[in-house]
């Protein structure tokens, strides 16, 4: 017990241990008394065998019974000082008994890369951050964990290593849950970026249209059974090859597939990424293609491409939300997807997507039309899925001036010119619709 002196009497305080000399000195500055010259010892520590002060005491045991992640903690000498319940549960059935169990125990069998972790840190090494590794318990089994070393230092000299141990089997689970319901790109977005991110955002991509070709009588002919069966072999073929280029699904729409490029992030050339898609879209269905032909089915596809500014975001009711995108580019893709067999082509692209690549393969020119819903013209172009070869510069040539001459409206030169690439490569179709077109409108032209 302590007594402050002062000229109206004496004020007593219970002062404790090192905290009574800031007591007695708030106090007298207080009451305005000069302070005190003489200071109260603090009690010296009690002698504690060593590694025992490793997080100990009440506080920590009731902080580390409560703690989901497992920690760990070895002394200088690899030897195990304490181990939460939340390790127990994580590494089940390994010895974690505090005296009894070692760096090497602990870390049995397959597990040598993090028993070397953990001495590098315990030798003055740079901490680990948080990985993600694989472990193997006693009973075989290989887990997830997510683990992170630190040194513990006390008075400027390493004791022993503290080692964090998280499962993230579930957080996995779920993972890969989501990248089955959408794309993994937008799984890691929505897990990494913050909330606003995926909000709803003005954004530049390209996007993807593509369509089966007759697929409503096919489907009728095989059946529910094989008509799923050979959706979902065709729509293997095709994700894997739109994950290869950036591109993420955006939904199935029956046999049809719609695609985004740019999003969520952009990789600076999109519309290049999307057209190579498509090209090897058509290259990797003839592979199917060879495959379905003990079947006696072959399955052809349309592509349109569109790019432009549109609306990106979760969208949708608050208990069901889809990342998607909604705006001119999505409408005008599919309208394009929905003319590529007008114009008997693989692979047709906007003009914005056209301006857009950087890396041009061989593409022609082959209309301007007002599609439905549009007040605008919108120019065609037609994406060639091998290159045409030297051989084909003359009839290009004569098509291009063709297509000229077609848009301009005088179809009867157009005529002239597309005959040319007719008879230089007679088979190429899309030459022969186009002069089928220029007849009929010169026809009308002279009604």
């Amino acid at each position: 017990m302590a007594t402050i002196a002062k000229p109206s009497g004496g004020v007593s305080l219970d002062l404790k241990q090192k905290r009574a000399s800031q007591v007695v000195r708030v106090v007298r500055q207080a009451l305005g008394l000069p302070p005190v010259v003489e200071a109260i010892p603090a009690p010296d520590p009690p002698d504690t065998p060593e590694g025992s002060d490793l997080l100990s005491g009440p506080f920590a045991d009731l902080l580390m019974a409560e703690l989901e992640t497992g920690v760990i903690v070895f002394d200088r000498e690899g030897r195990l000082v304490r181990a939460n319940a939340g390790a127990g549960r994580i590494l089940r059935g390994c010895e974690l008994t505090a005296g009894r169990a070692t760096i090497a125990s602990v870390c049995h069998d397959f597990n040598q890369p993090l028993e070397r972790e953990i001495w590098d840190v315990i030798a003055g090494r740079e901490p680990l951050a948080a990985a993600d590794i694989s472990f193997a318990v006693p009973d075989g089994e290989w887990i997830a964990v997510r683990r992170s070393i630190r040194p513990i230092s006390m008075s400027g000299m390493l004791r022993g290593a503290l080692v964090l141990l998280d499962d993230i089997a579930e957080a996995r689970r779920v993972r890969s849950l989501l990248d089955r319901t959408s794309s993994s790109e937008v799984t890691k977005t929505l897990i990494e970026a913050p909330a606003p991110a995926l909000a709803g955002e003005i954004r530049e991509a390209t996007i993807l249209f593509a369509d089966i070709r007759g697929f409503t009588a096919l489907a009728d002919s095989l059946g529910p059974l094989r008509t799923v069966e050979l959706l979902n072999r065709y729509f293997s073929y095709m994700a894997d090859v739109i994950a290869a280029e950036g591109g993420i699904i955006d939904k199935f729409i029956g046999d049809a597939i719609m695609a985004l490029f740019g999003l969520p992030r952009s990789h600076g050339d999109d519309a290049d990424r999307a057209v190579a898609a498509a090209r090897n879209m058509h290259r990797a269905l003839k592979l199917l293609n060879e495959h379905l032909a003990g079947s006696g089915h072959k399955l052809e596809i349309g592509i349109g491409i569109a790019s432009g500014r549109l609306v990106a975001g979760q969208i949708g009711s608050p208990d069901r939300m889809n990342y998607t995108v909604i705006g001119s580019p999505v409408n005008l893709a599919a309208r394009i997807e929905r003319v590529t067999k007008s114009y008997d082509s693989g692979i047709l692209i906007c003009g914005d997507t056209f301006a857009r690549l950087a890396r041009r393969p061989a593409v022609r020119k082959v209309d301007v039309v007002v599609l439905k819903g549009y007040h605008a013209p919108t120019t065609i172009f037609e994406v060639f899925v091998d290159e045409p070869g030297a051989g084909a510069t003359e009839w290009l040539q004569a098509f291009d001036a063709g297509v000229c001459a077609y848009v301009g409206g005088d179809f009867v030169a157009a005529q002239k010119h597309l005959a040319r690439a007719q008879a230089a490569n007679p088979a190429d179709t899309m030459t022969a619709v186009l002069a089928r077109r220029c007849r009929r409108l010169g026809l009308q032209d002279r009604e």
